[in-house]
């Protein structure tokens, strides 16, 4: 499994995207630490899914992967039991260029994440890269309060 910060995932995905712009889905939801997890889906063949830390409220630090070993089954019924919800996300590339990914996606508001029971390891290194990426570019946030 690689790990790849967000801005690198989303320059892949988009490059799927811009080779077939259908059959997509999102699906988004809370793991147990409070971090998103966005699920983004390509027909049933590709899945990537990015684990995002609040910075502030408009700043995530995010970090992803593609995940190989996959149930659609298990993804599709968490979708149809999740709520809708409008998302928009700049993922920026180098200084000058930006991809914007906005658009309508399902929200998991029964479940926590992860979905598959498969994806528990895939979770926890994406969790320990994001809190490490995190504590590097804010060391000060790491601990506020003593």
């Amino acid at each position: 499994m690689s790990v790849e910060s967000g801005s690198q995932i989303i320059k892949r995905i988009k490059d799927v995207y811009d080779r077939d712009k259908q059959g997509w889905r999102v699906l988004a939801g809370l793991d147990a630490g409070g971090r998103l997890d966005f699920y983004i889906a390509h027909r049933d063949e590709m899945l990537w899914k990015l684990k995002s830390k609040p910075v502030n409220p408009y700043s995530y630090i995010t970090v992803g992967t593609e995940i190989r070993d996959l149930n659609f089954e298990i993804f599709m019924e968490v979708l149809k039991e999740s709520e809708p919800f409008g998302f928009q996300a700049l993922f920026p590339q180098d200084e000058l260029k930006y991809i914007l990914m906005l658009g309508l996606g399902k929200y998991a508001v029964k479940r926590r994440t992860p979905i598959f029971e498969s994806e528990k390891s895939i979770d926890e290194e994406l969790a320990r890269k994001v809190e490490e990426f995190f504590s590097k570019t804010y060391p000060e946030r790491k601990t506020p309060y003593v």
